[in-house]
């Protein structure tokens, strides 16, 4: 999982979980706080 913010890489995180056969759902969080997404990109690989 990659994140950007304008274009910029912010974030990395590798794990086999997610790029699970069975995972159905994305969820972002962060330790309680309220955000907001503005064109959200999830590439399909």
């Amino acid at each position: 999982m990659r994140a950007s913010i304008d274009g910029k890489p912010v974030a990395f995180m590798q794990s086999p979980g997610i790029a699970h056969p069975t995972k159905s759902k994305v969820e972002f969080g962060c330790m309680g706080k309220d955000g907001f997404f503005d064109d959200l990109k999830i590439p399909v690989r």
